[in-house]
């Protein structure tokens, strides 16, 4: 018989257990903070762009050369396009800045679709212009904008959240879509062949990718519309305390002019484009150098390119435990990412096997996905709140402009020389970037420096720069652009 004692001993140890799995379960299903609901809605919002941005990436160059476009005619073509972003950069963010955030982001995703249309009735070298003048336009409009509202939105929601670890989260969930996207691009060609063989010269299998892309992209402008201009305080200041784009402009580069930080930055995004313009314009011919029929088996190129995306979210969490690690030496650990990348071009430059080609531009991205989040946080810390639109169209003007150079001389070389010597030259920018960093975190700075600086607005600028660093840190930015 069980002594009442004992009876007593196991309900209580029923009741502690019971109490001990309800206060598990509070823990781990807690509705999510406000800062959580906002870091998801623009995870989900980035990605969106990104998967619709990147789903004919794997095919781009192999349709251009269906078209009957040479190598240094998409050179020309991404040349053009780097003018145009370079000239509508600054412009457009001050203009996101004063008109909407969010807004400006949609009309930059409409100005996409409209190239898209351009480019699918392109064969001739003006039509294919004419793509890279309206895509320019449509990337200067959305560069930067979306995660200016997002820095902004979460220190209005959360004054004082760490930003580094959420611009790592939506940068993996960017990186999840850029996978996706380019992979799910280079199966189109070979599923819908069947279909679109007999459908005329314009619509052709390499040609469905582009049409997916249309179709996403309006998804995207619709999500961000309907669910994220809502949330876009910045066209509610009163029209006399919108800043003007040309004060916004100005007020800009007098920024750049008074912080050695912030011109430091701006030369290592220019090497940056360059580099990586090199890698991301000229990769595809390369490849399809060194596989039998690229022209019917488009898959290795999408595999090729989502593994790289895959790897870049595996270098987005090994940076970040990094920086935690180093006490958030953001600076010191981005240069080492930096460095991996110019010998990740370096290596495909020897590369002779199609193995040895997917290695390289594989090892490149998974440096790339620790870069990226690093360098963004870092310029955030540079950042006045009421400019912070026009401070990344800046950063993405500086890597631009190395784009510029990268793809109108690489298109050039490749002819000239062979795309090895292009991919050399873009090793020889990658490494001067990450020299740059390097001497940067070496002067002894703080990561994210007293950003006091702004006397617009002293206390937002210091509270963004404090969040920014996270643990208490070291210094810069700069978005890596998947290719256009």
């Amino acid at each position: 018989m069980t002594h009442p004692a004992h009876l007593h001993d196991a309900a209580r140890r029923r009741h502690e257990a019971a109490l001990a799995a309800a206060d598990r379960w509070r823990r781990t299903h807690r509705p999510p903070s406000p800062a959580d609901r906002l870091t998801r809605t623009y995870a989900t919002a980035n990605a969106l762009v990104w998967f619709a941005t990147v789903t004919p990436i794997a095919t781009a160059i192999l349709f251009a050369q269906s078209r009957g476009f040479t190598l240094a005619d998409v050179g020309l073509f991404g040349a053009t396009y780097a003018a145009t972003v370079a000239l509508l950069e600054l412009p457009s963010g001050a203009w996101a800045d004063a008109w909407g955030r969010v807004r400006t982001v949609v009309l930059g995703i409409l100005l996409t679709v409209v190239a898209l249309l351009a480019l699918l009735a392109a064969f001739d070298l003006p039509m294919l212009l004419a793509y890279a003048v309206a895509s320019g336009a449509g990337r200067a409009a959305t560069s930067g904008a979306l995660e200016a509202w997002f820095v902004d939105a979460l220190e209005a929601t959360a004054p004082g959240t760490p930003l580094q670890p959420r611009l790592a989260t939506a940068n993996a969930v960017e990186l999840v879509a850029l996978a996706a996207g380019t992979l799910a691009g280079s199966l189109l060609p070979g599923v819908t062949a069947p279909l679109t063989t007999s459908a005329g010269a314009w619509l052709t299998p390499l040609a469905t990718p582009l049409l997916a892309s249309i179709a996403l992209h309006l998804v995207a402008a619709a999500f961000l519309a309907l669910r994220v201009a809502p949330l876009d305080a910045s066209p509610a200041r009163t029209a006399s305390g919108r800043p003007g784009v040309r004060s916004t402009v100005v007020g800009v580069a007098r920024d750049a002019a008074r912080d050695p930080a912030l011109r430091t930055l701006l030369v290592v995004q220019m090497a940056l484009g360059a580099a990586m313009a090199g890698l991301e314009t000229f990769w595809q011919p390369y490849l399809a150098a060194h596989l039998p029929s690229p022209e019917t088996r488009t898959w290795p190129f999408g595999t090729v390119l989502a593994g790289g995306f895959a790897a870049a979210v595996v270098g987005t969490f090994l940076a970040t435990r990094a920086a935690r690690r180093f006490g958030g030496a953001y600076a010191r650990v981005a240069a080492g990412s930096l460095a991996v990348q110019a010998t990740a071009l370096a290596a495909l430059a020897q590369a002779d096997a199609a193995w040895a080609v997917a290695a390289a531009i594989v090892g490149f991205y998974l440096a790339m996905g620790g870069t990226t989040p690093l360098l963004a946080t870092l310029v955030h810390g540079r950042s006045v709140a009421a400019r912070r639109s026009a401070t990344l169209s800046a950063a993405s003007l500086a890597t631009f402009a190395g784009a510029l150079v990268g793809t109108s001389v690489g298109g050039r070389v490749a002819d000239l020389v062979g795309l090895p010597v292009v991919w050399m030259g873009a090793a020889a920018a990658g490494a001067v970037a990450a020299l740059l960093v390097a001497r940067l975190a070496g002067r002894g700075r703080r990561d994210v420096p007293d950003a006091a600086r702004a006397p617009e607005e002293p206390g937002r600028a210091r509270s963004v720069a404090g969040s920014a660093s996270g643990q208490g840190a070291s210094a810069l930015e700069a978005a890596a652009d998947a290719a256009a």
